[in-house]
């Protein structure tokens, strides 16, 4: 037993010997390499970045990185960018992408995925990104695994978080604007249209007219669903016109503006004025045409040129050349136009064709509508006038006799004659006379009476005799006839201008009323002595 424990401590000396000569060794922890996050863009290129929007997919997001170690050289660098529950995921829907680090090529001296102290690499995650993602900046942490070369042997790094930062930006907009028609003359209508890229509704696009006086007018639109717009503007001013249409944007797109352009011109206007439309049939008519720059620009190298349908005849030539016309000058062309008879009672539409230039230099041909109307002539003379009998009396009757005769080649219809009222006469319903229609080279006698006052002096007094009547178009006319009636003084005895007549005839009638009074007196008075002589031979 005592040799088993002798063994036993021997071997335990010889343990804590052996213990004590072996070097203890510690253990020692992973490297850790310092970095910094230089550059964030969205592109494969950092020197070339572009931009990210609210709906892009496969979208490159590049984060360059330093190497802050000024000793320790790395490779093998894998990231993962923790994006949690927002609105970015890797091209597969995952909450975290990943990444490979790169050298920066100038820091690459040969083919090999170590960086350098000090130097460069990048990662590039591939996303996409939600519709609804608001831009702005976005913040997220990115773990960094590498390896760490330890003399010659590369030892698995210390994994290190940093943060990534970068911008999501507005959707970019276009809006386009159009004006139509691109010129107008003063007090027209120009209609304004565009629309916003990509489509919003509801949106408030400003359009800001600017005339060439430096007025402007400003005026808001809405746009559609499919996000066009449009407004009607009358400008006042002739020059060169601008309107601005623009927006200001949101939260998720970029506003934008376009100009576009417009001219307002003096009025270019010719107006032509015939003299009548009427033309008589069977006759040579004088008809003249007149064209007047009715506008506010001259203009010039006028052709004109007239269609007039047969079977009129236009005597001379129907076509005339003019120089320049003022705005407010006017030319006047005379005419003469035959109507056969055969033509009466029907209308012909003719035109006048204008050719000219204006001061702008711009072309014009008009047609101008005239518009014929042909009439038959009705030429009413009275002749073999007649005043019966002459000289009259005061208190007597008087007749005027005449015959009318129409000289045209249309009847006149409705023919009425009367007696104007005047101072010598006292009318009656003999003083007219309806005739009626009075046909082409027929003659119409009619007579007229009226009595002659009493009291008209003696003298010769015209007397108006008024003719009226209606034409094929059913216009009325009149005109006046003057015949004499001469009073004569009135004879004794009949109008009391004597001792007998008119005079006489008071005091005959005081002279039978006396003599009548006296005849009764004296039957009294012959009555009463016969009562009296009664009463004397009574007892």
């Amino acid at each position: 037993m005592k040799r088993r424990c002798k063994g036993y401590l021997l071997w335990m000396v010889l343990f804590f010997s052996l213990l004590i000569s072996v070097e203890v060794q510690p253990v020692q922890d992973k490297p850790s390499v310092p970095f910094e996050v230089t550059r964030v863009v969205w592109g494969e290129d950092p020197d070339n970045p572009t931009k990210a929007y609210p709906g892009s997919t496969e979208m490159p997001l590049t984060v360059e990185v330093q190497n802050l170690s000024p000793n320790e050289t790395i490779k093998g660098v894998k990231a993962i960018l923790v994006l949690g529950n927002g609105p970015f995921t890797d091209i597969y829907g995952n909450s975290n992408a990943t990444a490979t680090g790169q050298p920066v090529i100038s820091d690459v001296l040969s083919p090999t995925d170590e960086i350098l102290p000090k130097g460069f690499f990048t990662l590039t995650f591939s996303l996409n990104i939600d519709e609804d993602a608001l831009p702005g900046t976005y913040s997220y942490e990115m773990i960094l695994e590498y390896s760490v070369n330890c003399s010659g042997i590369y030892l698995e790094g210390e994994p290190q978080t940093l943060t990534v930062e970068f911008v999501l930006s507005k959707i970019e907009s276009t809006i386009s604007c159009s004006v139509s028609p691109r010129t107008v003359e003063r007090g027209e209508v120009v209609d304004v249209s565009g629309s916003i890229d990509p489509a919003l509704e509801n949106v408030t696009v400003t359009l800001k007219y600017k005339g060439p006086d430096g007025s402007t007018y400003i005026q808001n639109v809405t746009t559609d669903a499919e996000g066009a717009f449009k407004d009607s503007f009358q400008p006042k001013v002739e020059g060169s016109w601008s309107v601005n249409a623009s927006w200001p944007g949101d939260e998720k797109h970029e506003g934008s503006w376009v100009s576009a352009s417009f001219e307002v011109r003096f009025p270019v206007s010719l107006e032509i004025v015939t003299s009548n439309n009427r033309l008589t049939g069977g006759l040579d008519n004088e008809f003249n045409i007149t064209i007047l720059n009715s506008g506010g620009v001259p203009v010039s190298t006028i052709e004109a040129t007239l269609n007039i349908p047969s079977p009129l005849i236009v005597h001379g030539d129907n076509h005339w050349s003019f120089g320049y016309l003022e705005p407010g000058d006017s030319i006047t062309i005379p005419l003469v136009v035959y109507a056969p008879v055969g033509s009466i009672g029907n209308t012909y539409s003719g035109s006048l064709t204008l050719n000219y230039r204006d001061d702008y230099g711009e072309s014009h041909s008009d047609s101008y509508p005239i518009g014929l109307i042909i009439v038959g002539r009705i030429e009413l003379v009275v002749y073999g006038k007649t005043v019966s009998p002459q000289p009259v009396s005061p208190g007597s009757k008087v007749s005027i006799t005449a015959t009318l005769l129409n000289k045209g080649n249309v009847a006149a219809r409705y023919v009425n004659t009367s007696i104007a009222p005047n101072p010598i006469l006292d009318l009656t319903s003999e003083s007219t006379a309806y005739i009626g229609e009075v046909e082409e080279n027929s003659p119409a006698p009619f007579t007229l009476t009226a009595n002659v006052k009493k009291d008209a002096q003696k003298g010769v007094f015209p007397v108006k005799i008024n003719i009226t009547y209606r034409d094929d178009q059913y216009r009325d006319h009149s005109f006046n006839i003057t015949v004499y009636v001469v009073v004569e003084e009135s004879p004794q005895g009949e109008n009391g201008s004597g001792t007998e007549g008119g005079l006489l005839e008071p005091f005959l009638e005081v002279g039978v009323v006396l003599l009548t009074l006296a005849g009764a007196s004296v039957a009294a008075l012959l009555l009463y002595r016969r009562h009296l002589a009664k009463r004397s031979r009574s007892p």
